[in-house]
This record gives C-alpha cells, sequence and structure tokens, in this order.
C-alpha cells in the first residue's frame, strides 16, 4: 500500500499493490483512488511518480493496472507516465464497461 498525505498528513490517495498470482515478478496494482477533496492537486501524479522505483525496489519486473475506456483522465494519467496497453480491452465482468489492461516494463 502507497498512501499519499497532505500537509495535515491526512491520506489524500492512495495505490494498493499486490504480486500477481500467476506471475510474482509483476505488481497488480489493484486500486489508485484519491479523495475527492483533492482531485486536481496533483496527488495521482506523486502516486504514479513514486510507484515505479518502489515496485523496483520491491523486485517486481513489471507493473500492470486495469482502467475503465471511458475515464480519459486516468487512461492520460497512466500514458503520461510510461505506462502503454496491454493486451485487449475487454468487458468488465460486473460492469460491462470496457478495460484496457495497462503495464509498465521497470
Amino acid at each position: 500500500m502507497l498512501v499519499a498525505a497532505d500537509p495535515a498528513d491526512h491520506a489524500a490517495g492512495f495505490a494498493a499493490v499486490a504480486p500477481m498470482a500467476a506471475h510474482e515478478s509483476t505488481a497488480d496494482i489493484r486500486y489508485l483512488a484519491v479523495r475527492p477533496r483533492h482531485w486536481g492537486g496533483g496527488v495521482a501524479r506523486q502516486l504514479m511518480q513514486a510507484l515505479p522505483g518502489l515496485l523496483a525496489a520491491g523486485g517486481f519486473a513489471h507493473g500492470e493496472l486495469d482502467v475503465y475506456l471511458d475515464n480519459p483522465r486516468a487512461i492520460k494519467l497512466y500514458e503520461g507516465h510510461g505506462w502503454r496497453p496491454y493486451g485487449d480491452a475487454l468487458p468488465h465482468p460486473r460492469s460491462g464497461r470496457l478495460e484496457q489492461r495497462y503495464r509498465l516494463d521497470l
């Protein structure tokens, strides 16, 4: 778990990370979130800048995450930090919204 704190030392955002069961050298970014009051304040950018170093220090060779294709802000953020589409977009099993897997080689 990577947590970004605001100046009052409260959680402003976080990234939940776990090794992928089938590929232990790949970190799965399971969730990345920012508190609404911190939207637009650069918290997600800070998390994305910190992730590669932390993943590499943890022994991972790759990072992967999923993003809904109808979330252009997230896609722009991820691509701006070097993450690239990996595989085909697939419908989410519960919502049916299209999701794209993204990958970062460390």
